[in-house]
């Protein structure tokens, strides 16, 4: 399946993965944000073959550090990587535990991007999880994946596993159904606003990087997963994700807030996707109505019912009652595409076509043949939404003046729950649909576990 000019490294170690069993098909089910979450099933993508390598984490910080290249060793190749290390964190970014006060972080990022060197068309995101190293590798020759083996795999210290997407073992399952979801969509897209009034519509000119306020949400199962590398694993994940957002919509994510559920119980205890995101939904508008932001996501270690491993309200950016999104643990190098996936739907994003190729980050259905890119009409599809919009702040570089003020939507909408920041007045009209929209999603996703 493999061709000649994929990464194949001499191999030191090989780790055969035939008896991981196909992962369900993540049929990721449109239905509108406008309280009509978009749901992502996974189509498996189990890993088949893999190689492994040492990699120690502190050489690579120590050569991004001083300016130097960090060889990549793949048994008889190395690659020389030149890094830059990438902050995706907000100068005031809050930790809380449990839902408690926020404390600023004092630890350095440790998330990297770059390029290989004399390939300025490939791309590098790194970052150091603990003692350890995850990230991809993309250049002319295709992808090359590195996460580090478990403890119970590994043999000595700083043993990675390496793969391509050749290895991935995609079990493809989609599907796409749509819901009473879309009237409320549909009832949204005639009240939006005027096009001749560009009042209703941001400043940002062509060109300019608009910023993403994240915050992000950790519930109890996730955080037994990575235990004290929770935050990094994030960070990481975060990091592969802003990398495809400013290549291809103009967009850099900045986080604002982690919370991390240490222990159970946590406020969540839904497994049905839908209900799960009703219930998260409600208890950040309940309680953390103070934390300014454009979207919030939850990252669950929860095994969510049916084939479904994410799920989203779609357009819901600067509705700050909607903006919530959550993507389900997947161990392996799909995961930044499944938070990718996810928060495009927070951004105007719906799916691509069933059976359209190549399959981009919007197709229903997620596995190794997705491409880390976004489609030329979900490209299109964010554009506009944007444009629409005016709480998303142009990134500030260095010279520049200030942005257009923006930062996250307002924390207090207007009844209903349609949310701050979508420029001009509420119309009555939206009030109503959102009303019947937040009773729909009640009653097809209880946030009480008893019905």
């Amino acid at each position: 399946m493999e061709t000649q000019d994929r990464y194949r490294p001499a191999r030191r170690a090989t780790i055969v993965r035939v008896a991981l069993g196909a992962v369900a098909g993540l049929i990721l089910t449109f239905l509108g944000f406008d309280s009509a979450p978009a749901q992502t099933p996974l189509n498996g993508g189990s890993v088949l073959d893999e190689d492994v390598v040492l990699i120690d984490p502190a050489d690579l910080d120590a050569a991004v550090v001083d300016g130097d290249v960090f060889w990549l060793v793949l048994g008889d190749e190395s690659l020389p990587l030149l890094l830059q290390p990438v902050d995706l964190r907000a100068p005031d970014l809050m930790l809380s535990r449990s839902g408690g006060p926020g404390t600023a972080m004092s630890s350095r990022a440790r998330t990297f991007r770059g390029v290989v060197r004399g390939q300025p068309d490939s791309v590098v995101c790194l970052s150091i999880v603990g003692d350890a190293v995850r990230g991809h590798v993309r250049d002319e020759r295709g992808w090359l994946f590195i996460e580090p083996l478990t403890p119970a795999e590994a043999t000595q210290p700083h043993e990675h596993r390496i793969y391509n997407e050749g290895d991935i073992d995609p079990f493809l399952n989609e599907g796409c159904a749509t819901t009473a979801a879309e009237h409320v969509s549909a009832a949204l897209s005639r009240i939006a606003p005027d096009e001749d009034d560009p009042s209703a519509f941001g400043t940002a000119a062509a060109g300019e990087m608009r910023v993403v306020e994240l915050a992000i949400d950790v519930d109890a199962e996730f955080e037994a997963i990575h235990g004290a590398g929770t935050t990094a694993y994030i960070e990481s994940v975060i990091n592969q994700v802003d990398a495809i957002y400013e290549a291809d919509l103009n967009l850099s994510l900045e986080i604002v807030h982690i919370n991390i559920w240490d222990d159970e119980p946590d406020p969540y205890t839904e497994t049905d996707p839908g209900a799960l995101l009703v219930e998260f939904r409600n208890y950040w508008n309940t309680n953390h109505g103070s934390i300014q932001r454009d979207t919030v996501h939850l990252f669950t270690g929860k095994d969510l019912d049916g084939s479904t491993i994410g799920i989203a309200y779609t357009g819901a950016v600067c509705f700050t009652s909607f903006a919530y999104g959550l993507s389900q643990e997947y161990p392996s190098s799909l995961m930044p595409l499944l938070v990718a996936h996810e928060i495009g739907h927070n951004l105007g994003a719906s799916h691509d076509p069933s059976g359209s190729s190549p399959r981009y980050i919007m197709y229903p259905s997620l596995g190794a043949s997705n491409l880390d890119e976004f489609s030329d009409t979900s490209i299109a599809d964010v554009a506009a939404f944007v444009a629409s919009t005016s709480c998303l702040a142009i990134q500030v570089t260095s010279g520049d003046g200030g942005g257009d003020g923006g930062g996250g939507g307002d924390s207090t909408p207007p009844a209903g729950g349609g949310g701050g920041g979508g420029g001009g007045p509420v119309d009555p009209v939206l009030i109503v649909v959102l009303l019947l929209a937040g009773i729909w999603s009640r009653r097809r996703c209880p946030a009480d576990p008893s019905h």
